[in-house]
């Protein structure tokens, strides 16, 4: 076999694997766009998640300093505090009371009215070794509505203690 001869029959090697591999350029694109919305489906549901997480987290803790300040409002508070109880309070985070006051340093990135609060004593009284119960409600709306829904989750914490005095 000459030379020509072998040059000839790698080319009619390579056009059979041609024809055997169609043209696959348009596959790799609806793959890759496949795979890109998945992708940022799952990363945007997890953002969605961990920011209700944090909402309620900081509700939490927004709940325990109002009723950490609660219980040192008792009875038994000293002249220059005001006696808080045992008659159930309840107003919104943004209604500039000495209570909303109490709960607000937590809610920097809440919008204020949209937080409510209940502060209720169980036990009827607020003298030292009643509890006094807050209970702090909020409603989340999620940023992706196909991951979530489009309507607003609710998210509502309790916290419980004694007072001290």
């Amino acid at each position: 076999m000459n030379r020509s001869e072998i040059e000839i029959m790698k080319l009619s090697r390579m056009s059979r694997q041609r024809q055997s591999f169609p043209n696959r350029r348009g596959v790799a694109v609806v793959e890759g766009a496949v795979v890109l919305a998945s992708l940022f489906v799952v990363l945007f549901g997890m953002l969605d998640l961990s920011l209700l997480v944090l909402e309620s987290n900081t509700l939490a803790e927004a709940a325990r300093r109002l009723c950490r300040t609660a219980v040192v409002h008792g009875l038994m508070a000293s002249p220059q505090m005001t006696v808080w109880g045992p008659t159930t309070v309840s107003g919104t985070a943004g209604d500039g009371t000495e209570y909303a006051q109490a709960l607000n340093p937590e809610l920097v990135t809440f919008i204020l009215t949209n937080v409510n609060y209940v502060i209720n004593w169980p036990d009827g009284g607020n003298q030292p070794g009643n509890r006094v119960q807050v209970t702090a409600s909020y409603q989340y709306q999620p940023m992706m509505p196909l991951i979530l829904g489009s309507s607003p989750i609710p998210v509502t914490v309790a916290t419980t203690m004694q007072v001290a005095h």
